[in-house]
């Protein structure tokens, strides 16, 4: 079900995503998360460079409030890993969520 109707990706807020996020009964196993990273570098979002930092900041998260492995702590990570490179950090953002959307079949989209 749609938890804000009539909205969209773009139009949600960061409290949103973190709602949501926080509470999605979404698989979010070490596997997922692991396939997860994959698809988002094969997406562009960042270089397979960074898919150690990804992992680390995954595994040993620097705030406690990211200690539960859901697929908020997984963002989290990513954000982690993205900082740095303000130029590509926009474009790279957009790819990120819009896979994570797509995981929790969000607005209604299919995987």
């Amino acid at each position: 079900m749609n938890p804000r109707a009539g909205s969209s990706p773009a139009t949600g807020t960061k409290a949103d995503f973190q709602c949501i996020t926080r509470n999605s009964p979404s698989k979010n196993d070490p596997k997922t998360a692991h396939d997860l990273v994959i698809r988002s570098t094969d997406a562009g979002a960042w270089p397979n460079q960074l898919i150690p930092r990804v992992l680390c900041a995954r595994r040993e998260p620097n705030y406690n409030e990211f200690e539960e492995r859901n697929i908020w702590s997984l963002s989290n990570a990513f954000t982690e890993a993205l900082k740095g490179n303000l130029v590509k950090l926009p474009k790279r953002t957009e790819v990120l969520y819009g896979l994570i959307d797509n995981h929790l079949e969000l607005w209604g989209m299919a995987v």
